[in-house]
């Protein structure tokens, strides 16, 4: 699980409040439920984005979440899916 941003890269700010705390907060939260997985983060560091999917690699992670809190226009959900060589395992859960 990554939650995004942290430390030196805050995100955007709304009325005070920094996209890094939320997704800090949103992450730690689901990892109550997830305690046999690992976090990218569990305090307010900067991880960049090649060492969280490298974390994600070293692992041999079946999915990677990145939470985020978009602070323009964009609504709703989004799925970014990794198309290079993968199992057909991977392909089949890509599709779900």
């Amino acid at each position: 699980m990554d939650p995004s941003h942290g430390c030196s890269d805050p995100g955007v700010s709304y009325k005070g409040f920094l996209k890094k705390n939320y997704n800090l907060t949103i992450a730690l939260k689901v990892h109550i439920y997830l305690l046999n997985h690992s976090m990218t983060r569990s305090s307010d560091q900067t991880i960049s984005l090649t060492e969280r999917t490298n974390m994600a690699n070293s692992m041999n992670a079946d999915y990677f979440l990145s939470i985020h809190n978009n602070a323009s226009d964009g609504r709703g959900f989004e799925s970014h899916i990794y198309n290079d060589q993968v199992s057909k395992q991977t392909r089949e859960a890509q599709k779900k």
